[in-house]
């Protein structure tokens, strides 16, 4: 009976495994997460003028965002999460952003599916295998991860820094993320302008001022082009700076996050560095750049090149973000996280291991006892 009992015993361990885990342990669909941050805010141009500030300007910054599951709209497999996100500098009112997420509830990654979305419904995402909400379980450190960041419209890597901390119990481990001069989606632009002025494109005096304080000596060169080139250059010169020039916005983040390996839960978010720049769209820039080409042996040109180029990689700031997760909120997403890690162990491992460990030592029971029967037999 003992031999019997703990053989079914340890089948029932494998088909817990087999079976049970991966219907158990998958992203909860009642979700509902309110973390909040706290930095500054900063601006570099004045909105109604689109002039450089000659300081920028900075103020106190709060985000509320909320991470909610929509168990109508989700399944078995797939979870649907929205994300609303509210941020508030001070001495204004909160700007909302709206973000829908369908992810595959067993790894955590994301879904195409036409409910998801970013900034309104009918932005439709393809976010495919990348994550967002979460990181992947087993997230132990050693692996990067690919993120969807909505405001480019792609991907970017988190990396594991090699670094852990100890939160509430938790062993978290930390990662590092980085984007430099990404070009911002149309959807994040238009989302923009109802709150504050997202020109896509001003005339070249309305430019002059921004290139001038990002270093591009304009009136030296254009000094140095009227003395020097042919009448049909400067004609075509006057041409280009008579048309609107068009801008692209571009955004270049970091931060750090920290990651409950077990859940794939993201429980600290700090270190957060975004600004959103500006620069000549690339199409822009070429005609301009062939009259350029023409005359380098001016030291003025050859100094305007050289600046629209850096613009490239170092865009005029429009306006920045820094922010990290307040330590109330780092801690009650712990202590929620804690709570889905031991559900998720108690199933995944505990059980499993009982039920596999009693039986094994009912089987050695069994054969034990067999064994000194069948001694005491032959005595």
């Amino acid at each position: 009976m003992a031999v019997v009992s703990g053989v079914m015993l340890m089948t029932a361990a494998a088909l817990w495994r087999s079976l049970a885990v991966p219907a158990l342990v998958r992203f909860p669909t009642d979700v509902d997460q309110h973390p909040r941050y706290e930095g500054t805010f900063t601006l570099f141009v004045d909105p109604a003028t689109a002039l450089p500030l000659d300081t920028p300007s900075t103020a106190a910054l709060s985000i509320d965002r909320s991470v909610q599951g929509v168990p109508g709209e989700s399944t078995g497999e797939r979870v649907l999460v929205r994300e609303t996100i509210a941020y508030a500098v001070e001495g204004s009112g909160p700007v909302e952003q709206i973000h829908q997420y369908v992810m595959d509830r067993r790894t955590g990654a994301n879904v195409d599916d036409p409910a998801a979305w970013a900034f309104e419904p009918s932005n439709q995402l393809d976010r495919s295998g990348a994550y967002w909400v979460a990181m992947p379980r087993s997230s132990d450190g050693a692996v990067p991860v690919t993120m969807f960041k909505d405001e480019i419209g792609t991907t970017f890597v988190a990396r594991p820094t090699g670094s852990t901390e100890d939160v509430n119990g938790l062993r978290l481990v930390e990662f590092a993320g980085s984007g430099t001069a990404q070009p911002l989606t149309d959807a994040y632009l238009t989302d923009l302008a109802t709150d504050m002025p997202v020109p896509r494109s001003l005339s070249f005096d309305e430019l002059k001022p921004l290139l001038l304080a990002a270093g591009v000596p304009v009136d030296a060169a254009l000094e140095a082009l009227v003395r020097v080139a042919s009448p049909d250059d400067l004609a075509a010169l006057a041409t280009m700076t008579g048309q609107p020039i068009a801008l692209e916005y571009v955004d270049t983040f970091s931060g750090r996050t920290l990651v409950e390996p077990d859940t794939g839960a993201i429980v600290d978010v700090s270190s957060v560095v975004e600004q959103v720049g500006a620069r000549p769209a690339p199409d822009a820039l070429p005609p301009l750049l062939d009259v350029l080409d023409r005359y380098r042996s001016e030291p003025a040109v050859t100094a305007v090149i050289e600046a629209l180029d850096r613009l490239a990689g170092q865009p005029i700031p429009v306006f920045e973000y820094r922010y990290a997760q307040t330590g109330a909120s780092v801690a009650e997403i712990a202590s929620w996280v804690g709570e889905q890690r031991d559900r998720l162990v108690l199933a995944e491992r505990t059980i499993p291991l009982v039920a596999a460990v009693t039986g094994a030592a009912l089987v050695v029971l069994g054969a034990g006892a067999w064994s000194w029967r069948a001694w005491r037999s032959r005595r």
